[in-house]
């Protein structure tokens, strides 16, 4: 009898240790237990009080460790000031080049301050060659800058984002690869006999030159390294002329005239000096 209590006794001693080491994490599983073990149980709210406790103390550290970050808002007002394009601003554009990077450095000039400073930059895959400012796009006005590059390509930037790519393109540089591995068209080979490469819809060579009709801005004239002018439609995205026997070597410089939204001149690497109508491009008269 006297074992059969101890072993009784040693029973109760290690329920009772199972009591105390089993974890208890609601207080319906506490309330469980107790009805198991045939014990009354008794609501506290220690347990609540705690978890209340251990919710404050981690959204104390959450707004320590957020102070630690600066927030989307929390731009100084003078660095809000300096990002604000202002009516009475100029705007200055320039392209640079340095080892393999090309940016397009958009600079703000404010008179009242003599302030010159760069107010963003846009990342160029190519080293830029010329420039034409573009204020209107297919009907609404805009704030958009031309760029040629060393590719057959012309790109279209808009200067009042930062995105990444430009928003159109002018030309192909598949195209124009497709047509390096190609023979030039006899009627152009034979308007130009110098001629390596040609594309109806793409320069084939680095843009060299710009220049946009100041009567009819959805025009565009461009100047390449392959020996040829071409007219485009900014508007369409595509050629609507192409003048192949100008040059006989790179066109280096291509403007419109100012008084007369016909007239075109051009200049190239082989000295030539063209003045063209561009209604009829055989009639050009060249120095």
């Amino acid at each position: 009898m006297d074992k059969m209590s101890l072993d009784e006794g040693e029973d109760d001693d290690d329920a009772g240790d199972g009591e105390d080491d089993t974890p208890i994490f609601t207080a319906e599983l506490a309330k469980m237990k107790a009805q198991a073990l045939g014990q009354e149980f008794t609501e506290t709210e220690d347990a609540d009080e705690d978890m209340g406790d251990e919710e404050e103390i981690d959204t104390r550290e959450n707004n320590k460790n957020r102070d630690k970050y600066a927030d989307e808002f929390s731009d100084s007002e003078e660095e809000k000031e300096d990002y604000t394009i202002r009516r009475t601003d100029s705007i200055i554009v320039t392209a640079t080049a340095e080892n393999d990077h090309s940016n397009l450095e958009v600079y703000i000039y404010e008179h009242e301050k003599s302030n010159l400073y760069v107010h963003h930059e846009l990342i160029l895959g190519a080293y830029p060659l010329c420039l034409e400012w573009l204020p209107s796009w297919q009907g609404t006005k805009a704030n958009l800058m031309v760029v040629g590059t060393f590719l057959p390509e012309i790109e279209i930037w808009n200067l009042d984002t930062e995105d990444c790519d430009p928003v159109a393109i002018l030309g192909s540089l598949d195209l124009s690869e497709q047509a390096k591995s190609t023979s030039v068209a006899k009627k152009y080979k034979k308007q130009n006999p110098e001629l390596t490469s040609f594309s109806e819809q793409t320069h084939t060579d680095a843009v060299m030159s710009l220049s946009l009709n100041p009567y009819q801005m959805e025009y565009l004239a461009s100047g390449s390294a392959d020996k040829t002018v071409r007219i485009w439609d900014i508007d369409e995205l595509a050629v609507k002329a192409t003048y192949a026997s100008l040059h006989s070597d790179k066109v280096q410089a291509v403007r419109w005239n100012r008084l007369n939204e016909q007239i075109l001149l051009t200049g190239g690497y082989d000295g030539k000096l063209n003045v063209v109508d561009v209604r009829d491009s055989d009639s050009a008269l060249t120095y």
